[in-house]
C-alpha cells in the first residue's frame, strides 16, 4: 500500500464540508499510510487550497472539459484524459457532483485500479447539469466495479435509486474532529461586536441556497418580538459569503435585525467560535450528513435543525429538537423554549458529544476509508 498515487478530485479549493472530508482523508493518507496524495481541482483555490499548503500537501487546478452537448463531447473527454494520465494516479476519490459525474465515465479509461465517488449530500445537482447525455448512461453501465460511498442513509438511498438494481453503496459517516480554539469566549464575542452576555446561536454552513439561512432569519424576526429575556439574542451565521449572501443581508435590513444578525464570512477558528456559542442551529432544504452540526456536538452545544434524514441521523432520531423544512415559526418557538434553560441546554450539549465522539469519530471515518481501499486493491 505503500507509496500508491492517489489523486482526490473536487470542484473547487474553496472550503465546505466536503473539502473539509477530502483534506482529512488526503492528510491521512499521506501521513499516516505514507501515500502519495495530491489533490486537483476544476477551478477556484480559496481556503482549501490555503489549508494543503500548511499540510505540505499538493494541488493543482484541471478544469472539467467543455461539453458541448454535441458529438464533441468526446473528444473533450479524450483531452481531458489525456490530461489526467499525466498524474498515473491508481487510486482516485472523487467528491462533489461534476467530479463524480465526469469520473464515473472515464475512471477505466485512466490506468487507475480504483475510482471512489463520495456523495456528500442527498442528489443535488442532478438534473440540472449540460453532462445530460446519453454519454452518462453509456458509460456508467460499464463500470461495474466502480465503488460508492455515501456520508448519509438518504444519499444512500438516492444513489440506489437512480442506479436501481446495480449498485452495492458503502455507508461511511462523516467524522469530525476540532483543533484547540484561538480566542476565548470573552474574545470572540468582542471581536463580533456584542455584548458579553448575549445569547449566541450559530449556523456554520456557507451561504448558498441549499443551505436555506432565509428560514433562519425570518424566525430570528418571530423570535425578537417574543423574546422574554433581558440579554440579547444573536444569530451568527460562519460560512463563505457565496451566491446567496447579498439577498440575506437584504432580508436582514429590511427586517432591521442588524444588530442581531451577524455575517462572519469564513471563519478558521471554528472552536473559538463555537466556544463562545450558546446553541446550534442548523436549517436546509437538502444534506447529507452536515459538518456543521457535527461541530456544534463535539463543542457541546445543543441543536435544534430541520428535519431531513442526514441530520436526524446525526442527532438522533428521539431527538425534540428537529424543524420541518422551512418552517421559520416552528425554529422559533423551539429556540424559545430553550433559551433560558442553561441546565437542560447543557445536558442535550453532552449528550450530544457522546454520541458525535461514538458515532462520528475522525478515527472511525478514516480507518473505513482505509479498509475500504484494501479491500478493492486486495
Amino acid at each position: 500500500m505503500k507509496d500508491l498515487n492517489i489523486i482526490i478530485y473536487l470542484a473547487s479549493l474553496k472550503m465546505g464540508g466536503a473539502e473539509r472530508q477530502a483534506i482529512y482523508i488526503a492528510e491521512y493518507l499521506k501521513f499516516k499510510k505514507n501515500m502519495n496524495v495530491r489533490v486537483l481541482a476544476l477551478s477556484q483555490p480559496g481556503e482549501a487550497a490555503e489549508l494543503l499548503d500548511k499540510l505540505n500537501i499538493p494541488w493543482e487546478i484541471l478544469p472539467l472539459p467543455k461539453f458541448s452537448k454535441s458529438e464533441n463531447d468526446l473528444d473533450a473527454i479524450t483531452q481531458f484524459i489525456v490530461e489526467f494520465e499525466k498524474y498515473k494516479a491508481e487510486i482516485i476519490l472523487t467528491f462533489t457532483f461534476h467530479p463524480n459525474i465526469l469520473f464515473n465515465m472515464i475512471w477505466q479509461y485512466t490506468g487507475a485500479k480504483i475510482c471512489i465517488w463520495n456523495q456528500a449530500d442527498a442528489g443535488i445537482g442532478f438534473g440540472f447539469t449540460p453532462i445530460k447525455s446519453n454519454l452518462f448512461k453509456i458509460f456508467s453501465l460499464k463500470n461495474k466495479s466502480y465503488v460508492f460511498i455515501s456520508n448519509s442513509l438518504e444519499g444512500k438511498q438516492f444513489l440506489e435509486s437512480y442506479f436501481p438494481g446495480r449498485l452495492q453503496v458503502n455507508l461511511i459517516h462523516n467524522g469530525t474532529d476540532l483543533p484547540v480554539a484561538l480566542n476565548n469566549r470573552e474574545e470572540w464575542r468582542r471581536k463580533i461586536g456584542i455584548e458579553k452576555d448575549s445569547f449566541v446561536a450559530v449556523k456554520i454552513a456557507n451561504l448558498t441556497f441549499a443551505k436555506d439561512h432565509t428560514t433562519l432569519i425570518k424566525a430570528w424576526k418571530i423570535l425578537i418580538t417574543e423574546w422574554p429575556f433581558t440579554i440579547k439574542p444573536v444569530l451568527v451565521f460562519a460560512g463563505r459569503l457565496d451566491e446567496n449572501f447579498f439577498n440575506l443581508k437584504k432580508m436582514v435590513d429590511e427586517f432591521d435585525l442588524q444588530n442581531n444578525v451577524f455575517f462572519l464570512g469564513h471563519v478558521d477558528d471554528i472552536s473559538g467560535l463555537l466556544g463562545a456559542s450558546d446553541l446550534g442551529v442548523f436549517s436546509s432544504r437538502s444534506e447529507g450528513i452536515p459538518n456543521g452540526i457535527l461541530e456544534c456536538m463535539f463543542s457541546k452545544l445543543p441543536v435544534i435543525a430541520t428535519d431531513l434524514i442526514g441530520i436526524r441521523e446525526a442527532l438522533g432520531d428521539n431527538n425534540d429538537f428537529l424543524v420541518k423544512v422551512g418552517n421559520s415559526t416552528e425554529f422559533a418557538t423551539k429556540i424559545l423554549n430553550i433559551a433560558g434553560d442553561y441546565t437542560r441546554m447543557k445536558s442535550i450539549g453532552e449528550e450530544n458529544y457522546q454520541r458525535v465522539i461514538k458515532e462520528f469519530s475522525l478515527e472511525t471515518m478514516l480507518a473505513n476509508y482505509f479498509t475500504l481501499i484494501t479491500e478493492h486493491l486486495n
